[in-house]
């Protein structure tokens, strides 16, 4: 199935969280980039990121990607693009949003003009029509221009997606469902534990959590534009992910979830919401102050957007509820609490409450236009849990990564021999600072980070591609090559041009894959996975991403970008390294 790279937006200081999600997903990411994260994926890709994300505020189709400094590029370039393989004879076509930053062109206006006029040029010829009665499937499309570079993408999914479909009645400033969904996400928080949510509001946290909890995708329940795109997406893609997601939700979850507000007409909208998204059976809304906050249970999570701004009339009512959150922290010292919030003064206004505690981390996150911090404070660990003799048996293996597609193909490799967690598994995220030389060292740097975080065994991996006459460029900057925000087609075209001329015995290239294993013990395991070919002429092929349109394999006569995903993954550098560490292990185990 063809390959498309993807782009989902979402509010600054989320990128992460959308980063980790789109990689269970089992999706190979490109860049991350201010406020989205792009990605590679075929037409069921559309289909299950539009359904399954949470944190995202759509899925677009990315068309293309180019430098543009006038108008005359624009046009020209715009209309170098093959728009018929997007848009049949009929459709309906149109620029519904253009933004511009840092660069020459910047009137939206103008550019939603300059980009459509090209497109009718394109198809006209295409088509051989003078005109287009437009009556078909809408295809709106979304342009950005950052530092001159345009990109443009097809708009797969219509409203926005954190319009769930639920949430009918609002409270005074709301949080998005999505910003909900991220603060959740962030946290270490588990069904298992006790959720509250003591400024509610019309209930989006606590909804949000409940189907975190019982794993219900967050966009089964409403529609998209791109289930009307028969040429792109077939309808079998949207009824496949349809059954994935009706199959994946856990109904015997055992949730404790609860939400105060002082405000009990604002709670009455809150259980009409919760009934909406079908968990209010999960929640328990009660009328009730955050100075009244009181419970027996120990190690829950409070998660809240505390009220600030327009919210509070005067800055001592501000500086005494903050207070009052500080008190009751320091009452329960088990709980953690995760606050979202614009108060410049909250940490200060929360110690003078009785809570000494400093944020054991802030996240800087936008709320729309408003710069806010994800205050978090970590509580007390509960005791660990005595695990039953089978699980015992086993040794448990980290996986450094978010990819739960690598995990998956550990857990496959393995066996029964050990259990196979993901950093989300066991709660740990972590920044890791990759300064190593090689890609052994990167993959070292990160294996004993987390190792040495978790005082378990970690295997992580680095990669990226090597051609012999740029002295091995990209190499192991192949993630950040020319920035990460420039786009693989720009990357793969400078390599191109760099090398161009250069005889076929010069043009050795390959990928390289190193994978780590660190051990509580401090020693450290490597193993390395490496496909020799050559640098292409010219791009070619759209199932690979990446390099993989120039990285050409003289043996099977074509780029990886032209080969079929499972022929490619059956010899893929990481596959190799996969396979000998499988080995390391076994044979370790042995020993």
């Amino acid at each position: 199935m063809k390959q498309y790279e993807l782009i989902a937006p979402c509010h600054f200081g989320m990128e992460a969280v959308l980063k980790r999600e789109i990689q269970n997903l089992g999706y190979e990411i490109s860049q991350v980039d201010n406020g989205k994260v792009t990605f590679f994926g075929d037409a069921a890709a559309i289909a299950r990121a539009n359904i399954f994300l949470r944190t995202t505020e759509r899925i677009l189709l990315k068309i293309d990607s180019f430098r543009a400094t006038s108008f005359d590029d624009l046009f020209e370039a715009v209309k170098a693009i093959p728009w018929a393989d997007y848009i049949p004879e009929d459709g309906k076509f149109w620029v519904t949003k253009a933004n511009s930053v840092s660069s020459k062109l910047f009137s939206p206006s103008d550019i939603q003009k300059i980009v459509k006029k090209a497109m009718v040029e394109k198809l006209k010829q295409t088509y051989h029509a003078d005109w287009f009665e437009e009556t078909g499937a809408p295809y709106p499309l979304r342009i950005s221009i950052v530092k001159d570079i345009v990109t443009i993408g097809l708009d797969t999914t219509g409203e926005s997606l954190h319009k769930r479909g639920y949430r009918k009645f609002t409270a005074p400033a709301p949080v998005t469902e999505t910003l909900a969904a991220a603060m959740i996400l962030l946290s270490p928080w588990h069904a298992d534990r006790m959720l509250i949510d003591p400024f509610c509001g019309s209930g989006t946290i606590p909804i949000e959590a409940a189907m975190i909890a019982l794993n219900m995708a967050p966009g089964m329940n409403r529609e998209f534009t791109a289930e009307s795109w028969k040429n792109l997406v077939p309808k079998k893609a949207w009824y496949d992910a349809i059954d994935e997601a009706e199959d994946a939700i856990r109904n015997d979850a055992e949730i404790h979830i609860q939400g105060y507000d002082i405000d009990d007409e604002v709670l009455k909208m809150a259980r009409a919401n919760a009934k909406l998204a079908g968990v209010d059976q999960y929640i328990h809304f009660q009328q009730r102050d955050v100075a009244d906050f009181n419970t027996p249970k120990k190690y829950g999570f409070v998660i809240s957007n505390p009220p600030y701004g327009e919210r509070l009339s005067t800055k001592e009512e501000m500086f005494d509820l903050y207070k009052t959150v500080g008190r009751v922290m320091s009452e329960n010292d088990t709980w953690s609490f995760f606050l979202l919030s614009g108060y410049e003064d909250a940490q200060k206004a929360v110690a003078a409450g009785g809570n000494r505690k400093k944020a054991t981390k802030n996240r800087k996150i936008y709320n729309g236009m408003m710069k806010t911090y994800l205050y978090q404070y970590m509580g007390e660990k509960p005791p660990a849990r005595r695990k039953d003799k089978k699980k015992m048996s086993k040794k448990r293996l980290v996986f450094a990564t978010g990819n739960q597609g690598k995990v998956n193909e550990f857990r496959q490799m393995l066996g029964d021999d050990y259990e196979i967690l993901s950093m989300k598994d066991i709660g740990v995220d972590i920044d890791i600072v990759e300064d190593g030389k090689t890609f052994e060292e990167n993959a070292v740097i990160k294996a004993k980070a987390v190792m040495e975080e978790t005082g378990e065994m970690v295997l992580a991996d680095d990669s990226g591609f090597e051609v012999d006459y740029l002295n091995k460029e990209p190499g192991i900057y192949s993630a950040r090559y020319l920035g990460e925000d420039t786009p693989y087609s720009i990357k793969n075209a400078e390599i191109l041009k760099r090398c161009e001329g250069v005889p076929d015995e010069k043009r050795d290239a390959r990928f390289v894959c190193v994978i780590a294993c660190a051990y509580p013990d401090g020693t450290v395991d490597t193993a390395t996975g490496i496909i020799e070919g050559k640098l292409a002429k010219e791009p070619k092929g759209e199932n690979g991403f990446g390099y993989d349109p120039i990285f050409y394999l003289p043996e099977r006569g074509m780029t990886t970008g032209e080969m079929e995903p499972e022929e490619k993954n059956a010899i893929s550098h990481r596959g190799i390294a996969i396979r000998k560490m499988v080995e390391i292990l076994k044979k370790r185990g042995e020993a």
